[in-house]
């Protein structure tokens, strides 16, 4: 997606299990895209996507680090997201719920001093390119840091970009019931240095 500065060491990053809601103390058991909750981040979205169609969403960041520093974010979708950090994937999800009980994935990050970047390219699935078993709201992605770095990074807050991609479109099914639409990618359109 966006390749760190030069000379800047390789960041690195791990999914991480808790056992507590990290903000518990702003936010009821359940939150999700329809608002419940109040997390220290906002949904994010591209203001032209299309809410009557499938369509793929890129959001970026790009930040510096003066001091070697270890960050834990929490990530989500709706529907689904790939995160990237400096070019690399650092996680997917979210694992599926339901408007009252969406779920999110946690993250702890190393990140080396210099320029970093990181990525989220999120797909929304509309009318009958729906897999079978996704509730959803509405389209848009959500990131949540944790500390110093709530400003800095959480959407919402930070300076995130968002372009729609071009180049993807929808195929039926087929023979894979509830599994949703199938993408195809026209590389030549798609836009891999963003």
């Amino acid at each position: 997606m966006c390749s760190p500065g030069e000379g800047v060491l390789p960041s690195v990053s791990s999914r991480v299990i808790i056992t507590d809601d990290p903000f518990l103390r702003l936010t009821p058991v359940y939150w999700g895209p329809g608002g419940l909750g109040d997390w220290p981040a906002s949904w994010i979205d591209h203001p032209a996507r299309p809410l009557d169609r499938s369509s793929v969403a890129l959001y970026r960041l790009m930040f510096t680090v003066s001091v070697p520093a270890t960050v834990r974010l929490h990530a989500t979708a709706d529907q689904r997201y790939c995160l990237f950090l400096d070019s690399k994937p650092t996680g997917r999800g979210p694992e599926r719920g339901d408007p009252l009980h969406w779920r999110y994935e946690s993250y702890e990050i190393r990140l080396e001093p210099g320029e970093h970047c990181l990525v989220a390219m999120s797909w929304w699935f509309a009318g009958n390119d729906i897999p079978a078993a996704q509730m959803s709201l509405r389209p848009g992605f959500l990131l949540a840091a944790e500390g110093e770095w709530q400003e800095r990074l959480s959407t919402g807050l930070a300076s995130w970009e968002t372009m729609l991609v071009d180049g993807i479109s929808y195929l039926p099914a087929g023979v894979a019931w509830g599994g949703g639409a199938r993408i195809c990618l026209d590389a030549a359109r798609f836009p891999w240095g963003w």
